[in-house]
C-alpha cells in the first residue's frame, strides 16, 4: 500500500516517537561529557532553576514520557478527524495538536543540535589525537564564545524548520485524507 493512499498513516510516526527519548538520553550524556558538574551548562532553564543531575534526568525522563504519550493522542486525532482538518467543528482541538507537533519537531531538532554542540565542546576540553577533529572542536568553540547568541538563532531555525515540517504534514494529511 502507497504511503500516500495510507489515510492511517501517522503524523507522528511511531519509530520517531521511540527515537525521540533515545536522543533526550544521548543529549543528557553528552552534556555530562561537556560539563560533568555544570558549569559549562548553558541551558536557561537549567540554569533558572539551578538543576542539578537528578533534576536534569528526571524531567527529561517526564518530559519524553509526556511527549509520547501526548504523540500517540495526536496520532489518534488525526486519524479519527479524516473530514477536512481545515473545516470541521474542533478546531482549538486541531490547533494545540498542531502545535504540539510544531513543539515535538522544534525540540528535536534542536536536541539533535545540543548533542553535536555538546560533543564538540567535550573534544575541545579532551583534545584527540585527531588533528582535524580537534581543530573542528577548537574552531567551533571558539566561534560561539564570540557570538554567544547562535545558541538563540540555532533556536529560531529550529523553530521555523519544525512549523514548516509540521505545516507540511498537516497538509500531507488533509490531502490523504480527502483523496
Amino acid at each position: 500500500m502507497s504511503l500516500k493512499n495510507n489515510t492511517h498513516t501517522n503524523i507522528l510516526p511511531l519509530w520517531l516517537l521511540i527515537i525521540y527519548p533515545m536522543l533526550i538520553a544521548l543529549d543528557i550524556y553528552t552534556t555530562y561529557l561537556a560539563t560533568p558538574n555544570l558549569s559549562f551548562e548553558n541551558n536557561w532553564f537549567i540554569l533558572k532553576l539551578n538543576m542539578g543531575w537528578t533534576s536534569i534526568i528526571t524531567c527529561s525522563a517526564l518530559g519524553a514520557a509526556v511527549t509520547i504519550f501526548l504523540g500517540t493522542k495526536d496520532n489518534t486525532f488525526f486519524k479519527e478527524n479524516s473530514t477536512s482538518l481545515f473545516h470541521q467543528k474542533k478546531k482549538l482541538q486541531f490547533i494545540l495538536y498542531g502545535l504540539l507537533i510544531w513543539w515535538f519537531w522544534g525540540h528535536l531538532i534542536y536536541t539533535c543540535y545540543v548533542i553535536f554542540n555538546n560533543y564538540l565542546s567535550y573534544l575541545y576540553l579532551h583534545p584527540d589525537k585527531l588533528m582535524v577533529v580537534s581543530t573542528l572542536a577548537t574552531r567551533y568553540v571558539n566561534y560561539y564564545q564570540k557570538y554567544p547568541f547562535h545558541h538563540t538563532v540555532v533556536f529560531c531555525c529550529a523553530i521555523l524548520a519544525a512549523g514548516f515540517i509540521t505545516y507540511s504534514l498537516i497538509l500531507d494529511k488533509n490531502r490523504q485524507q480527502s483523496s
